[in-house]
């Protein structure tokens, strides 16, 4: 069983930047876990979750967030609420997270998990108030998605076929969204996509990686 200490070296190793361990370091990934697996929270993998998911490796949520490049005016959105670990850490480099969960058991555990941890840590008290859940279908939010003041950055948390065309178009311009894109049934192609124009996107692959299929 690797220690905290022992996944931030392998983290560091690996070219994480210095601001996410230390952000690591403090939201500590044993609060976002299932009670079963807190022995193994440090290690650098998926953790079986509820409803048969998982949660994510920790080296692949943190090259989502550095490949974001968080700016702490930012508005994001996150598509999979996930056990809450992401979204917490995404809220400590931005201004405002909106986060979708399309399962209601996982939003609340998810909810649950960051409310435990700000009860252990009160100074990050003010980290909840940066964040407004949802319970809802991106595929289906159309219109939830046209009525936001703006939208800085995106991460999909799940498997997807394409990014929804109004996402890019509600993205600001230098905005960034980070999707795996299905390319088979054994993985998946993590895309970083930055707005440079309302006509122009520009694509870069990040890694591949094994996300559960998001739900049309």
């Amino acid at each position: 069983m690797k220690t905290l200490r022992q996944l931030i070296s392998e983290l560091k190793d690996n070219r994480i930047s210095e601001k996410l361990l230390n952000a690591i370091e403090i939201i500590k990934r044993e609060y976002f876990v299932l009670k079963e697996y807190k022995h193994l929270a440090y290690e650098n993998e998926a953790l079986p979750f509820i409803k048969g998911q998982t949660t994510s490796q920790p080296l692949v949520i943190a090259n989502v967030i550095d490949s974001l490049e968080l700016d702490k005016d930012d508005v994001v959105l996150e598509i999979g609420t996930g056990s809450g670990w992401q979204t917490l850490l995404l809220t400590y480099f931005s201004n405002k997270v909106i986060t979708l969960e399309i399962d209601k058991d996982i939003l609340q555990l998810a909810i649950n998990n960051i409310k435990n941890f700000i009860q252990h840590n009160p100074n990050f008290n003010y980290l909840l108030n940066k964040i407004e859940f949802y319970n809802l279908n991106i595929f289906k939010s159309k219109d939830f998605i046209e009525k936001q003041e703006r939208i800085d950055k995106v991460v999909f948390s799940a498997a997807i076929k394409k990014v929804p065309d109004f996402l890019f178009n509600k993205l600001s311009v230098n905005g960034i969204v980070i999707a795996p894109i299905i390319e088979s049934s054994e993985y998946q192609k993590l895309m970083k996509y930055v707005k440079l124009s309302n006509s122009n996107i520009k694509s870069e692959f990040i890694s591949f990686v094994s996300f559960v299929l998001a739900k049309e």
